[in-house]
């Protein structure tokens, strides 16, 4: 079972040459390594080594003449690169996942539980706001 990395939601910013810091509270978890990639909502997934490998076989499994899967593997798969972080726990996001991200200098950094999200700031707030105008509670969580 993976890990959970603890909730948490931060500001940051992206330095000239595309780096970020990940927050304190959320670096123990990529202590041997990352993969980022294209966020399926978004921004950009930032995924620990145990993580990547479960989506990777799941992916490796998927039949190759099914389109959908085809789609999903250029989306996720494909971008994906293996990175770490630096001596001041900053990663660099390769110039074409910032790209796909919108990422420009103000940055939203999330633990959705099993990884990390960058989010451009803007983006993330104009996402959040559409979550808020469609969300439905599921009736399991009407008791508590």
């Amino acid at each position: 079972m993976i890990e959970r990395i603890p909730s948490g939601e931060y500001s940051a910013t992206i330095d000239s040459k595309g780096r970020v810091v990940i927050p304190v509270p959320f670096r123990p978890f990529f202590a041997d390594g990352l993969w980022l990639t294209h966020g399926l909502d978004g921004g950009v997934d930032v995924l620990t080594e145990e993580y990547w490998q479960k989506i990777k076989e799941r992916l490796d499994s998927m039949p190759s003449f099914d389109m959908n899967a085809r789609r999903l593997r250029k989306l996720y798969y494909s971008p994906a690169q293996n990175t770490q972080l630096d001596k001041q726990g900053r990663v660099l996001i390769p110039p074409l996942i910032r790209r796909h991200a919108g990422l420009r200098d103000k940055v939203v950094i999330l633990s959705t539980g099993d990884h990390l999200e960058i989010w451009d700031e803007d983006r993330y707030f104009n996402y959040l706001e559409k979550l808020r105008q469609e969300l439905v509670i599921p009736d399991v969580m009407g008791d508590i």
